[in-house]
Formats: C-alpha cells, sequence, structure tokens
C-alpha cells in the first residue's frame, strides 16, 4: 500500500541537532543575547561588556608582570614589592564602608563614573609618569607607593555600586550565561593584548629600552581606559530601593551567621593565594630572566585551559556540596606550589608543565568562588554584603601579604638544595602557600566528617531544607 503524496508546501520535519551542536548554541545563546537583542536590557549588556574589555585591558597592560618589572627596573627590592601588594590590598579592603557614601545618593552613575576615571588617571597615568620626576628612584617608588593605596581605596569605594548597576539589566534567568561568556571572551581579548605588549617590551628590552617600552604600554592602556569610560557612561542607570545608609548599615551581614560562615571559609583561600605576593614573579623576571612574551605566553594558555576543562568542572561541581568542591579545589590546587618551586634557569620547562596543571584547578576554584558570595547572602541590602564580603577577603588577602612578606624579609640568606635545584626564599614562600591550603582543605575535611551524622526519619527534611 502505498502512502499518501506529500504537500511540497508542507514544512519540512526538522531533524534534532547532534548533542555537540546543540551544546555549541547553547554557548553561543548569550552573544545573541547581548549582540543580537535591541531592548534596552540587551543595548546596555553591550555597553557592559565594552566596559568589562576596556576596564581589564588598561588595567592589564599597567599591571600584573608589567607592573612588577617597571618597579624593579626603578631599583624596587623585595620587601618593596610586598609593600606596594599590601597597600594594595588594604585599599580594596575598604569595599566594606562603600554603603556608607553610596547609600546616600539615589543617583550613583556620576560618581561611579568620576571614580572610575580618577582610578585610571592614579593607576595607568601618574603611576607610570612617576619614573620622570627628577627626584631619585626611593622618591619615585614612595610616591608610586602612595599611589597605589589611593587609586585602590577610591576603586574599592565604587566596585559594590558597579556590581549592582550592571546587574540590573542582567536578568537572573541568563545570569551565569552571560557572565561566562564576558568572563571567556574578557580573558581572550586581555591575553591577546598582553602577548602583543609582551613582545613590544620584549623588543625595546633588547635594544635597552625596557622603560620606554613599559611606557608604550600605558599609552595603549589610556586608550582603552577612555574606551571604559565611555562605554560605561552609556549603560543606563535604574533607580535602586532605598537602604539604610550610616554605620546601621554596615551591620547586616553580622545578622545572618551562616553568611559569616560562608566569608569565613572564603578567607583561607585570600589568604593562602596572597602569600606568594610578587615574589615568584619577580624571580622569574629577574633572577631566571624569563622573557615577558614566555611569561605572559603561559598565562594566556590558561584561557586554553579553561574554554576545554570548564565544561567539566561545571557538571563536577553541580552534582557536590559547595563547601566539599572548595575544599577539593583547594587541596588540588596546593599540590603546584610544591613543584613549580623547582624552576630554575636549568629546569624552565617545568614552569609551563606545572603551569597548566595549576590552570586546570583554578578553573575549578574560580567556579566555586563565583558561586560562594551568593551563599546565604542575606535578601535585604545585597550592595552591604556583597562590599562585605569584598572588604573582609580583601583584608584577609593583605594579611596573606604580610605573612608572606615577613617570611621573605626573615629567610633572606637561606637557601636549600633539593633534587639538585637551588631554592631561595622566593621560592621556599611557595611552599608556606601551597602548605597553608593543604593543612586548611585537610581541616575543613575533618570539620565537616565530625558534624556529619547518619540522618534519621526526623532529620531527613531538615537536611533537605538546609543543603546549600
Amino acid at each position: 500500500m502505498s502512502s499518501a503524496p506529500r504537500d511540497p508546501r508542507a514544512p519540512c520535519a526538522r531533524r534534532a541537532l547532534p548533542g555537540w551542536l546543540q551544546a555549541l548554541r547553547g554557548r553561543l545563546e548569550p552573544v545573541r543575547e547581548t549582540l543580537a537583542d535591541k531592548d534596552e536590557f540587551a543595548v546596555n549588556r553591550r555597553f557592559i561588556a565594552g566596559d568589562n574589555y576596556g576596564y581589564n585591558i588598561a588595567v592589564n597592560l599597567a599591571g600584573g608582570g608589567f607592573f612588577t618589572g617597571y618597579l624593579l627596573r626603578l631599583g624596587a627590592d623585595d620587601s618593596f614589592l610586598g609593600l606596594v601588594t599590601m597597600a594594595t590590598l588594604l585599599g580594596n579592603s575598604l569595599q566594606f564602608l562603600s554603603p556608607l557614601l553610596l547609600n546616600r545618593f539615589p543617583r550613583r552613575k556620576p560618581i561611579l563614573l568620576a571614580a572610575r576615571a580618577v582610578f585610571l588617571l592614579i593607576t595607568v597615568v601618574l603611576i607610570g609618569a612617576a619614573q620622570y620626576a627628577p627626584v631619585p628612584h626611593a622618591a619615585q617608588l614612595s610616591f608610586i607607593l602612595a599611589a597605589s593605596f589611593v587609586a585602590n581605596a577610591v576603586a574599592a569605594l565604587i566596585q559594590p555600586g558597579v556590581l549592582v548597576w550592571h546587574i540590573r539589566s542582567i536578568p537572573e534567568t541568563m545570569r551565569v550565561r552571560y557572565y561566562s561568556f564576558i568572563n571567556l571572551s574578557v580573558n581572550v581579548l586581555m591575553y591577546v593584548a598582553i602577548l602583543i605588549g609582551s613582545a613590544a617590551v620584549d623588543a625595546f628590552k633588547a635594544a635597552g629600552s625596557e622603560l620606554l617600552g613599559l611606557t608604550v604600554l600605558r599609552v595603549a592602556a589610556v586608550v582603552f581606559g577612555v574606551l571604559d569610560l565611555l562605554a560605561m557612561a552609556r549603560i543606563k542607570e535604574y533607580p535602586e530601593p532605598s537602604a539604610p545608609s550610616g554605620f546601621k548599615a554596615l551591620l547586616a551581614p553580622f545578622r545572618s551567621p551562616r553568611y559569616l560562615g560562608t566569608v569565613a571559609v572564603t578567607c583561607v583561600w585570600s589568604f593562602g593565594a596572597n602569600l606568594t605576593g610578587p615574589y615568584f614573579t619577580a624571580y622569574l623576571l629577574g633572577d631566571v630572566g624569563i622573557a615577558y612574551t614566555v611569561f605572559n605566553l603561559v598565562a594566556a594558555g590558561g584561557v586554553v585551559v579553561m574554554l576545554l576543562v570548564t565544561p567539566a568542572w561545571t557538571r563536577r561541581i553541580e552534582r557536590m556540596d559547595l563547601l566539599a568542591a572548595f575544599r577539593l579545589c583547594l587541596a588540588l590546587y596546593s599540590v603546584h606550589y610544591f613543584a613549580i618551586s623547582l624552576t630554575t634557569k636549568a629546569t624552565l620547562w617545568l614552569y609551563p608543565l606545572i603551569s597548566v596543571y595549576a590552570y586546570v584547578m583554578v578553573t575549578g576554584m574560580a567556579i566555586v568562588m563565583a558561586n560562594m558570595p551568593f551563599r546565604h547572602m542575606p535578601e535585604e541590602d545585597r550592595t552591604t554584603s556583597i562590599a562585605f564580603y569584598a572588604g573582609v577577603n580583601a583584608f584577609a588577602a593583605l594579611l596573606g601579604v604580610l605573612a608572606g612578606r615577613e617570611f621573605v624579609r626573615r629567610t633572606e640568606n637561606v637557601a636549600y638544595l633539593v633534587a639538585g635545584v637551588h631554592v631561595g626564599n622566593r621560592q621556599m614562600v611557595l611552599w608556606v602557600a601551597g602548605g597553608s591550603m593543604l593543612f586548611a582543605s585537610l581541616l575543613l575535611a575533618l570539620c565537616a566528617s565530625r558534624r556529619r551524622k547518619p540522618p534519621t526519619a526526623a532529620t531527613v527534611g531538615d537536611i533537605a531544607s538546609t543543603n546549600p
């Protein structure tokens, strides 16, 4: 029996897309929602993306390894590098005071724009111009130290407000996808800029003009800073609900013991990750003599690693308790410190190899840490909660830098021979960081095992309701 003839005007049945193509389509959805949609929020999201791109490229061309190299060329030693890192983190720790300023204003956009402009002016222009001041290098470095604190204090006071301003245009239903797209694209564009800048600085360095090359990068950073401000000015501001002002506003997080516990746990990471300070970077650039291009090429490889392992980490973490995932990532990441500390001129191959392992593990930690600020966060006045979380973690990071600086200072003339490799204090500080993270992860695991008890008929509902 023959089937009825098909009407040629009837639409063809669509075949189901392969699984990998569906996954790719899902990953590209935030691109369409950001670049193709024409509603007001989508337009805002385009400018938010531009703000992120301009800001991150400007800050990284003037900071990171380039900033460390700049300070070394001006005669900075390990002690001063530690002081600059401390000044930066001390300024960042003032985020908890942000509600005292921002909650007084129904319209925050002019303040946020002005503060961002001041931050970029100090960080990119004034610090870069310090080398031309007709004063001794010691005075130049003192100015840079003070400027680093002021710039980061200004940025800290507005950062929670910027985040809340942006979040108004990013619905919760697409927030995870959008920020995944932004983080990935920011890293790609940022490292393209860094690699181009590294090649330029290496060329100037080969000609004996490293400082001039670093100055050229700062000129490029000015251009991206202007683009950042232009994009930021185009983001529409929406009215914020009234929130408590004065010192009463700072007490909101203390009414939630569970949120305080989350903040305390994340401080373990902030402390340990900052113990190393800038010392190992200074060791690689100074003692080992690694080229800026090689140094930043390894860092750029982290973007490729992130692309490859993020889906696997996401699936793994979604099936785990968030604190258990934190402990796992902390323990796995700590291991790389011990191996990478053995990097020398003769064992330079270790650096990219161990860095790949580190990027795999830090990708998982980044996913965990992106979710931790919202774990048990009080519903009222989220600006204050975000400011408190960031401020306390910045203070923990400052304590880590202080501990690392004191260790480096006290072990200045201490060295060991490990597996035929000469290990000095700039490498041994990595052992301290790795050991502290490993110890903390084991301690958190022990605490979790002691709190765990077999569920009973009376407690199953409680356990389900309190599961994070």
